[in-house]
């Protein structure tokens, strides 16, 4: 089985792979059911499929799966191929040039899975390249682009918004999920807050709600200063989830109770849900489903200032996203790793880029149809942390210090 991102390039690979048997002396034939295919003497068939999740299930025994420029593939994809090779413990090849650290391709590669053989062949590795072709790309290409198309080095890409090693100082071991019971934090406690952000999807994305904790607690030190007692704030999030698509709103509603349930969030919460587009009928059926809750309706738009009409935020995309930024880049935030939705969380923010016009600036995923549900819904969450925070004398936010 051979996937590529198009079915143009996995059905390229297929030409080269009938070249080498046709070297080989082994007569090949096509499948009438299926032209972008090969079948050999002994009757096993060589297939080339494009990366759609939806229309490469079905298949079985599959004894070789290629995946050919993985690390354009998206996950979906990925997750629907392995079990091809479920009945026969098949091998699996993984071949790309770098694309950023996200993705599949890129975890595989960096992982300490021992399973995996590791080959790097860069362009110094290729005879058929010339050098002076390579001196005229590496003069004419931006150094990034350069470094990996010819060197294979996973960089982060132009306008990625999240630093890749930012993300990973992020995600913490220690963090765990909220308890499903009243608890006393290590330390003493002197306050306790939830932030959730709720993204709201249907047809084309998902919902999804991320819920950050903050706890400000004493260090046990005091100001030399004022000799008033220290105090530490800690931005954790505890709670991620994406909803399947299709999911209708009565049922969403039912899960944003099961969240305020929860005894620890119930009376030290607040919940800023996506009032654009659907979102205003949602929150109507929010509030006439009894909820009670702090309810921030979030309007998120393409504009330069943020304003309040009635009782509706509008929120530049750009104000979220630096805010978020910021709380990242400063250590602010810890991401629990025991979070099942961590992993796409982590690749959404590497995916999130921005686009700098003459007069404006724009904001998406690296590929098309790239799902960024997660980090919506996490920014929203962390949209009003910062006022929760304490003050620093420099009037600086400030936050756990590593």
């Amino acid at each position: 089985m051979v996937i590529a991102p198009t079915l143009r390039q996995s059905s390229e690979l297929l030409k080269k792979i009938r070249t080498f048997l046709r070297r080989a002396g082994v007569d090949t034939k096509s499948d009438p059911a299926n032209r972008f295919s090969l079948v050999l003497p002994n009757r096993s068939r060589i297939l080339a499929l494009p990366a759609d999740p939806d229309n490469i299930r079905g298949f079985s025994a599959v004894s070789l799966l290629i995946i050919d420029e993985a690390a354009r593939v998206p996950d979906e994809v990925y997750d629907a191929a392995l079990p091809f090779l479920a009945a026969t413990d098949g091998q699996l090849w993984l071949m790309s040039t770098p694309n950023g650290k996200r993705g599949f391709f890129y975890r595989e590669w960096t992982s300490a899975d021992p399973n995996w053989l590791r080959i790097r062949s860069t362009a110094a590795h290729a005879p058929h390249l010339k050098q002076a072709f390579l001196d005229r790309q590496r003069a004419n290409c931006e150094a990034g682009v350069y470094l990996e198309e010819y060197e294979c080095q996973f960089r982060d890409a132009e306008g990625q918004i999240f630093a890749a090693d930012d993300i990973d100082m992020a995600f913490s071991v220690d963090a765990g999920p909220i308890p499903s019971s009243h608890f006393i934090a290590t330390g003493s406690s002197t306050d306790l807050w939830y932030f959730i952000g709720l993204d709201l999807g249907q047809r084309q994305d998902h919902s999804a709600l991320a819920v950050l904790e903050l706890h400000t607690r004493y260090t046990g030190f005091r100001d030399p200063v004022s000799y008033n007692l220290i105090t530490e704030s800690l931005l954790t999030l505890r709670q991620l989830e994406r909803y399947p698509l299709h999911m209708p709103y009565s049922d969403l509603i039912w899960k944003v109770k099961d969240v305020l349930a929860n005894p620890n969030i119930q009376k030290r919460h607040s919940i800023a849900v996506d009032a654009t587009g659907v979102g205003g009928p949602f929150i109507d059926f929010l509030r006439d489903a009894g909820v009670r809750t702090r309810l921030l309706p979030v309007s998120i738009t393409s504009g330069d200032a943020p304003s309040l009409r009635n009782g509706t935020h509008y929120v530049p995309k750009r104000d979220l996203f630096t805010n978020l930024q910021i709380l990242i880049q400063s250590r602010q935030i810890t991401i629990s790793q025991h979070l099942p939705w961590g992993p796409r969380l982590r690749d959404e923010l590497l995916s999130l880029r921005r686009h700098t016009g003459t007069n404006y600036e724009t904001y998406g995923t690296a590929r098309s149809g790239q799902h960024d549900d997660l980090v919506f819904a996490l920014a929203l969450a962390a949209w009003k942390a910062p006022t929760r925070l304490p003050k620093s004398r420099s009037g600086l936010d400030t936050g756990r210090q590593h």
